[in-house]
């Protein structure tokens, strides 16, 4: 019952949390970890529980690893994918972002996350995860010029997914 969007730099999602289907409150849906030149944004979609380990997973394996490397490259060790794959064994099926930028480089590289142990990248210009509905509604959204937060609006408001009741409910960020 989520929607997280990144178009143009700015990563945006929803603040609704769901419990069997339900808004019970609000969260936010993404983190950032900075390490050396290196910045890390984390988006994911799911359970509470599963965002908080997929997150600190990243802040892990960042903090585990040199920060002086393309980020472009960027892709988990084999160790990693271990750890990864035992760690979300049990979880919920989640979809997140994950986005690295380099102070040396001004272009954002950004990947798909899920249950499958791998950072896959994403070359579309503009790029939604999470609820089918959501996404499917986000991304006509920004084909026809909508901007990462008008999408989420767009989306929440078209699939009733969130009480989007001003700029408050949505959150974003400019990756750079």
């Amino acid at each position: 019952m989520t929607i997280i969007v990144y178009k143009d730099n700015i990563l945006a999602s929803d603040r609704a949390e769901y419990m069997y289907g339900i808004v019970t409150g609000e969260r936010q849906k993404f983190c950032k970890y900075v390490e050396g030149g290196m910045t890390y944004y984390v988006a994911v979609s799911g359970d509470t529980a599963t965002a908080a380990i997929v997150c600190d997973l990243i802040k892990f394996f960042i903090e585990t690893r040199y920060s002086d490397y393309i980020p472009h490259q960027f892709k988990f060790s084999d160790v990693e994918r271990d750890i990864w794959a035992n760690s979300l064994s049990n979880a919920d099926t989640f979809s997140g972002v994950l986005i690295i930028v380099s102070e040396h480089v001004n272009i954002p590289a950004v990947f798909n996350l899920s249950n499958t142990p791998y950072a896959l990248p994403v070359t579309s210009e503009e790029y939604a995860v999470g609820s089918e509905d959501a996404v499917i509604a986000a991304r006509a959204a920004m084909m026809a010029g909508a901007t990462a937060r008008e999408a989420v609006k767009i989306a929440c408001e078209l699939t009733n997914i969130a009480q989007i009741k001003g700029e408050a409910d949505i959150d974003s960020v400019c990756v750079i």
